[in-house]
């Protein structure tokens, strides 16, 4: 069935000599996964450059749900970066997150809140001229809203504690280590409550940035199935580590 519909590429791996598989996350049917042939051809006339993280996409594929490889027919840009391909932090978030995307994005169906989400985060980070040092961080926290795992938004001086594995901020600390401490929660809480245009606002250190990251990595992990490393977490410290 020939279909169009927007798309956000999440990861791109080899195949063969002159193939590549990518995976898209489409407006209409979920994560998706596409054989590209003859892509690593040097002559080739596809636009490999184009399957790249967080590249968004007008597409006209060849859609059957039984099969597990989709086929592209036409695809064009959605939003011609002008800046994420040539700033080294906003370069590195789009490789950060499409991992992210990749290893936790796996419904195979549509979710156009979500779609419209990831669309407009992308176009935020190409355009503004803001500090993105903790773009990741509000990203990740409010992508948990349409993943279905948002911690409850009750924090308070009586419950001070991010309880990870139950989503809940609470009184004490719980009798397991998967909880954030007072600074971190406080923090969490913070992103929470604020949008892109502001987080430039909020202040971390190098060390914040990377233990709250990490920690966050944690949440996802206890609430998603994947138990593997986020390759991409070391070169996130070694970009941001003097912010």
């Amino acid at each position: 069935m020939l279909q169009k519909t927007r798309g956000i590429v999440l990861h791109r791996i080899k195949y063969s000599d002159s193939s590549v598989i990518v995976y898209i996350y489409t407006e209409k049917s979920g994560r998706q996964a596409f054989l590209v042939r003859g892509a690593r051809r040097k002559k080739s006339h596809i636009k490999i450059n184009l399957f790249q993280p967080l590249y968004a996409l007008d597409l006209e594929i060849y859609y059957n749900p039984k099969r597990e490889l989709q086929s592209i027919k036409e695809y064009n840009i959605i939003i011609p970066f002008v800046s994420i391909p040539y700033n080294i932090q906003k370069s590195t978030i789009a490789l950060f997150l499409g991992e992210m995307l990749y290893r936790f994005l796996l419904e195979e169906e549509a979710n156009n809140p979500l779609f419209e989400y990831l669309l407009n985060s992308i176009h935020y980070l190409d355009k503004t001229e803001k500090s993105v040092s903790n773009f990741h961080l509000l990203f990740l926290i409010q992508l948990t809203k349409y993943l279905g795992f948002n911690p409850n938004d009750n924090y308070s001086e009586q419950t001070p504690v991010l309880d990870l594995k139950n989503g809940v901020f609470v009184q004490t600390i719980p009798n397991h280590t998967n909880y954030l401490n007072l600074k971190e929660s406080r923090l969490f809480y913070n992103f929470q409550n604020t949008n892109f245009e502001k987080i430039y606002l909020l202040k971390l250190s190098s060390a914040s940035r990377t233990n709250l990251l990490a920690r966050i990595i944690e949440f996802y992990k206890l609430h998603q199935s994947f138990l593997g490393e986020i390759k991409s977490f070391q070169i996130m410290k070694e970009v941001f580590h003097q912010e």
